[in-house]
């Protein structure tokens, strides 16, 4: 893994989650049709959402990646797991910090699931386009 390709990986990889979101709502709602104000509304929300993404996919990203290089267990499969779990990690606080007594265990497990999917997607693409091994070489 060269140093430019960690960074452009580092660069890319936290807008998986926001641009998974615009393609979805163009692709599923009436967005494209509904004129040009309804597409700048879009468009705020998903500026919002890169800035949030970027926010906590560095602050995460960058304590998984070094704690695992400096132990000696930087992989693709360490990085998505971790990745994972910070998500879920993340999700909880998040849910803990806003508003403790308003979610039910339904809304609770879809959010950390989201939460989830989100980060581990963010790792793969990191993953991916820094070219990390899948496993360590025995």
């Amino acid at each position: 893994m060269t140093l430019w390709r960690f960074l452009l990986a580092a660069t890319l990889a936290p807008a998986t989650g926001p641009l998974i979101y615009c393609v979805g709502m163009l692709v599923g709602s009436g967005y494209p049709y509904s004129g040009p104000g309804h597409m700048e509304k879009l468009m705020d929300i998903i500026l919002v959402c890169m800035a949030i993404s970027y926010l906590i996919s560095i602050s995460l990203g960058t304590l998984i990646i070094a704690s695992l290089y400096f132990a000696g267990r930087l992989t693709s499969r360490n990085c998505i797991v971790w990745a994972l779990l910070g998500g879920a990690g993340a999700g909880a606080a998040f849910i803990w910090l806003a508003d403790p007594g308003g979610w039910n265990v339904v809304s609770m497990s879809i959010f950390i699931g989201i939460a989830m999917i989100t980060a581990g997607l963010t790792a793969l693409t990191f993953c991916l386009v820094a070219r990390m091994q899948m496993k360590a070489a025995s």
